[in-house]
């Protein structure tokens, strides 16, 4: 009982998780016209005429039935005008799936993430959806169009996870040249949730009918290789089936790979021959429907190539012996080594970014994004804020009576006492130039004042090496600090940097080597109070 409870425990969790992960990703409401549609799908009185009403209703969806329904793949003699006829001549049942699908499609396509191409994984959901019906024609006539929207739907959790995981689950979704099953395998081990998670999640909200919903889900599961009188694992069947097929020639695959073959003839009855009959009429499919997934598609569509890399690779499988089987954990192995290359190089990327060249310290956009963010915290009595503006004294003097190489050297040096006294959770910056600027949330007032104090102690003693003076060269810098306790109203880095700069100019003016300061008091944002004191030497 209390492995039963610690199971179920788990799966809430897990299924907590996924919800949220789907709501980072933007999974969007079910259409309105898509409702209705499933509504009337499962209202047994239902008619024409009910269902030419909802269409009729959006004229986007309505004016591509009609195109689809005058296209020359459907050879009709007159001209169709309306939407019942388009109904008429096309059937009610197929009006249904392909509206039905279209809404649906658009819905899963409203976020097209960098560096993931919509247009060609639509293509390859399109054909596994022909070919799903196809292979219904044969074997459950009657449900050949929910066998369409099931195939053109199974991999809906795809947009999602790449939304959701970002660059990770990309690399691996583009970067890894295995079979449709094997890639299922990596998913499963290489990441919390996979496709067949997150698509469980999208029927769930959308609340599809346990027909479609079901083998959607269970699409990559094979539960029994031989025929069946129950619709429902028909169609599980199917979906397994158009799941498995590779439309592209895999370096790697697994076991479900090698008995796609044998699976078709055992399920289906359907031997070399008749495979290619069902591909080829698949390709006629997707020639007729495209015209209603043309906002999905990619503007130049040819499946020819996809449909014989499909046909080769399942009647080729067992006598390619040059196809190497999935080895998971050396695939898992090569995978992390990519991976971690590439993240190492977007973090020194970002690094570079981020860092001033000559000294390491931050840029002053880091700087902002700091300060901004700390305002918001002082704003609302969280955290204090001290923010201190350092410059050089008689920087001058370092490049013009010696060189600019000793001039970098005197920057180079503060920098290096600045990273070695002040707290690592601080943000240093060089602001340009000779300046430099300090922010660290936290302090107490008298810490704050404590710590300047012992930079310019710090300063005092620092010697900028040179050849020409054995000693070095003394250094001094003048310092302005704001301190914000918390409950004040700071508005942003420029505010206080305004505020910090005048004092520090006001420790040059009196004899530099100095620092000055500020107290921005917690008091509403319209009565500060500031409390300057003298520049101490």
């Amino acid at each position: 009982m209390g492995k039963s409870m610690t199971e179920k425990n788990e799966k809430a969790s897990g299924s907590s998780k996924l919800h949220k992960l789907l709501e980072k990703a933007n999974v969007p409401s079910l259409p309105a016209v898509a409702r209705k549609l499933i509504q009337l799908c499962q209202n047994d009185f239902a008619n024409f005429g009910d269902f030419a009403k909802v269409i009729e209703a959006d004229p986007g969806l309505s004016s591509r039935l009609l195109r689809m329904s005058n296209s020359a793949y459907y050879g009709l003699r007159e001209k169709v005008t309306s939407v019942e006829r388009a109904i008429s001549a096309l059937g009610l049942k197929h009006v249904k799936s392909v509206c039905l699908g279209f809404h649906l499609t658009s819905a899963l396509s409203q976020n097209n993430p960098d560096g993931f191409d919509m247009g060609k994984f639509w293509q390859q959901s399109l054909l596994r959806g022909c070919l799903a019906r196809q292979l219904a024609d044969r074997y459950c006539p009657a449900k050949r169009e929910e066998a369409f929207l099931i195939g053109l739907l199974q991999d809906c959790g795809t947009p999602f996870l790449v939304q959701a995981l970002g660059k990770d689950y990309i690399n691996v979704w583009q970067d890894t040249h295995v079979s449709q099953a094997a890639f299922y395998k990596l998913e499963e081990k290489l990441f919390d949730f996979t496709h067949i998670t997150a698509a469980e999640a999208i029927t769930e909200k959308w609340e599809l009918p346990e027909e479609l919903s079901i083998p959607i889900v269970m699409h990559h599961q094979r539960d029994i290789s031989e025929p069946s009188e129950d619709d429902m694992q028909r169609l599980s069947q199917i979906s397994y089936f158009v799941a498995t097929l590779s439309f592209h020639n895999p370096e790697k695959v697994c076991e479900d790979d090698l008995q796609l073959l044998e699976y078709s003839q055992n399920v289906f009855g359907i031997d070399e021959k008749e495979l290619q009959k069902v591909l080829n009429e698949a390709r006629t499919e997707f020639n007729k429907t495209t015209d209603m997934f043309s906002n999905v598609l990619d503007d130049e569509t040819d499946i020819s190539e996809l449909l014989s890399e499909a046909r080769d690779m399942i009647l080729d499988l067992e006598t390619q012996k040059a196809r190497e089987l999935m080895n998971l954990e050396a695939e898992l192995k090569q995978l992390q080594d990519v991976c971690d290359v590439l993240n190492e190089a977007v973090e020194q990327s970002q690094q570079q970014a981020n860092t001033d060249e000559l000294t390491g310290l931050y840029v002053r956009g880091v700087l902002k994004d700091y300060v901004d963010t700390a305002c918001k915290k002082v704003q609302h009595g969280e955290e204090s804020l001290t923010l201190l503006f350092i410059d050089i004294d008689n920087f001058k003097r370092f490049n013009d009576d010696f060189c600019h190489a000793v001039g970098d050297r005197a920057i180079q040096c503060v920098s290096g006492l600045l990273k070695a006294i002040i707290p690592s959770d601080s943000c240093i910056s060089r602001f340009g130039g000779d300046e430099f600027v300090i922010a660290n949330v936290g302090l107490q007032p008298k810490e704050a004042i404590d710590t300047t104090k012992k930079l310019l102690e710090e300063f005092r003693k620092m010697r900028v090496p040179i050849r020409e003076e054995p000693k070095g060269l003394d250094i001094t810098c003048s310092v302005g600090m704001v301190y914000c306790e918390p409950g004040s109203h700071p508005a942003n880095l420029e505010q206080i940097q305004e505020i910090a700069d005048h004092k520090m100019y006001e420790a040059k003016r009196g004899g530099k080597n100095a620092f000055c300061y500020d107290i921005m008091v917690a008091k509403s944002a319209l009565e500060k109070q500031h409390v300057e004191t003298d520049a101490l030497s």
